[in-house]
């Protein structure tokens, strides 16, 4: 309610400074008109000053409403900037996935390595960008990313594992300091409303490394500049002596000076790329003004902009060389100075030397830069939907691997999720999962992987308490086919089962969410490959959760080490279906396929 007041509010001052832009516009016209016509009446009047002094007043009338009309304009800007990120902000509180960010991302092949795919498991299985499969995703509930690095940076912190304490705790540390600081936080978010598209990490590092001179271009202008020196010379003696071939002279040597430099020095490509650049580093140039101010903070994780690393400076030397460049947009002006003195020259110069020091820093920049958007994007996800923060433990004797108490959907509101406690332990390190169709099993598998994810990177989780060891979360809950890889979706999701196993028995701590397994075949075969992947699984450190349909696999709870069964089940009340979505202990007593088919019309039997 208090952000749909807020949003109404920057609509109304919105309105009010657009339509303040419209009649100031007439009125600079009119006031123009006006103070040209007594300015011509001034130049036809004789003898009187009164048309004057009035053109002189009529004239600083209009300059005044210019003045007051750029700040007019500035302001709409300004407020269309706000409006547009409370709008954003208010897309979050709301859980509405936003399709202004393009995400950069790749579809990886067969052929890719087992740890890219696995990425391309999570990213699909939980729904992390928008894909083909889901057009919202939960990263596309954050368009403020100020460049395609932070993207990337975001959707690495969420999908590479983790396992040391120390690199968590840190996480941790940086959300929270971002989660306090909102004033700065909201300054850095508003840069990023200016954008008309994300800062394209990868193309700006080219333009950086593209030279327009060579490292030691110091003697090259001292020749340009000792060569005009010596044509005005020659001039002055060409007219002194009244020789003119000697001032023509002076002019070729000017002329092929220029010529012979040229060859070395692109004055000619120096004002694009240094605009290119300029215009591209504007946004590391403001976001570093606003971290310049906790830099001293530890927890603010700034290594990339402290000290001697600093951008500021260097990037104020591209803006001065970009609009020094820009003087010739007027050409006969600059004509006109660089006939006295190599201007065009100079600035190259002094633009080649700064961007050469973008350059080499330019990397640990744009690096930093992505881990101070991901800390702020999870520090806004923590004030809109973050509801405690993840406790961990060490792997090393504890008996409580996860344990979770009101854990839901972080992609669902409150109104609508329903929460269920989770304890997975060393005794019961692997849960067989069964349940009706549509009773909540896909969503409880998608909550606690997402959670998990969450928690690692450093963020809140959508849970009352929760407690874990750092995981490595592996999913294979949504195989898709392949028709370039010639991959069917049973031959994927058996992929991806041979690459979990195969981690389970290598690392210490796999977290598998395993969704209707082996769904692709028939009965008896599914039956046959599930007890084999389960039973590889528990004799591996790693724990998780595998759903099925077949109720017979939970005859395994007692026979395979570590293995507990649970269940979703449905209600049929005076013929309605109804779901509780509750997780439950023990297996399903029933299942709803002939339900469901029945309440749809079709003629089965009882």
């Amino acid at each position: 309610m208090q952000t749909q007041k807020k949003m109404t509010a920057f609509e109304r001052r919105t309105t009010l400074v657009n339509e303040a832009d419209r009649k100031l516009r007439q009125v600079r016209a009119a006031v123009f008109v006006l103070a040209s016509a007594v300015s011509l009446g001034a130049s036809l009047s004789k003898g009187s000053h009164l048309f004057g002094y009035l053109a002189v007043g009529a004239w600083a009338i209009f300059i005044g409403t210019v003045v007051f009309h750029r700040f007019i304009r500035a302001r709409a800007r300004r407020l269309e900037w706000r409006t547009r990120l409370e709008a954003r902000l208010r897309g979050l509180r709301n859980l509405i996935p936003s399709d202004e960010l393009k995400w950069p991302f790749e579809s990886l092949s067969a052929e890719s390595g087992a740890s890219e795919r696995a990425v391309v498991r999570l990213i699909r299985d939980l729904d992390l960008i928008p894909s083909e499969q889901s057009r919202g995703g939960f990263a596309a509930l954050f368009p403020f990313f100020l460049s395609t690095a932070g993207q990337r940076r975001f959707v690495e912190l969420l999908t590479r594992p983790v396992g040391e304490m120390a690199e968590l705790i840190r996480r941790q540390k940086s959300v929270q300091f971002w989660e306090k600081r909102t004033v700065l936080r909201r300054k850095i978010l508003r840069i990023s409303s200016t954008l008309e598209t994300t800062l394209e990490t990868d193309s700006l590092k080219e333009v950086a490394r593209a030279a327009v001179a060579p490292e030691k271009a110091g003697p090259w202008l001292w020749l340009v500049v000792a060569a005009q020196v010596l044509f005005f010379t020659l001039w002055v003696v060409a007219i002194s002596v009244s020789l003119k071939w000697i001032g023509t002279l002076g002019l070729v040597l000017w002329l092929l000076a220029y010529a012979f430099v040229a060859r070395k020095i692109d004055i000619f490509a120096a004002y694009p790329r240094s605009m290119s650049l300029g215009r591209n580093l504007r946004v590391l140039y403001e976001t570093a003004i606003v971290l310049n101010r906790v830099s001293h903070f530890p927890d603010a994780q700034l290594q990339a902009f402290v000290g001697d690393k600093n951008p500021i400076a260097v990037l104020k030397q591209i803006e001065r060389a970009s609009g020094a460049l820009g003087l010739r947009q007027n050409p006969i002006l600059a004509l006109l100075i660089n006939f006295f003195f190599p201007w065009d020259l100079f600035w190259t110069v002094r633009f080649d030397e700064a961007r050469r020091k973008v350059a080499d820093s330019l990397p640990s920049w744009l690096e930093g830069l992505a881990n101070i958007e991901t800390s702020i994007v999870l520090a806004e996800w923590n004030k809109a939907h973050g509801e405690c923060w993840p406790e961990f433990v060490d792997p090393k004797g504890s008996a409580i691997l996860v344990d979770a108490k009101g854990l839901a959907h972080p992609l669902l509101l409150k109104s609508k999720r329903v929460a269920n406690d989770l304890l997975v332990t060393a005794k019961a390190r692997n849960h067989l999962v069964t349940g009706s169709n549509m009773s909540g099993k896909s969503t409880f598998l998608r909550a606690i992987g997402l959670n998990l994810l969450l928690a690692h990177a450093g963020a809140k989780v959508t849970a009352k308490s929760f407690r874990l060891v750092p995981l490595r979360v592996e999913s294979s809950m949504r195989p898709a086919d392949s028709l370039a890889d010639g991959f069917s979706s049973f031959y994927s999701e058996v992929s991806d089962l041979v690459e979990i196993v195969k981690l389970a028995e290598r690392e210490g701590a796999v977290f598998y969410l395993i969704d209707e397994i082996f769904r692709g075949t028939n009965n008896r075969e599914r039956r046959i490959g599930a007890e084999a992947v389960i039973r590889a699984l528990a004799k591996t450190p790693a724990m998780g959760f595998v759903t099925t349909h077949d109720l017979d696999l939970a005859s395994l709870e007692g026979v395979v080490s570590g293995l507990e069964n649970h269940h979703f089940r449905d209600d049929v009340t005076d013929g309605v279906m109804t779901f509780s979505y509750e997780y439950r202990l023990g297996p399903c007593p029933s299942t709803n396929a002939l339900k469901v088919m029945r309440t749809a019309g079709l003629p089965v039997p009882d």
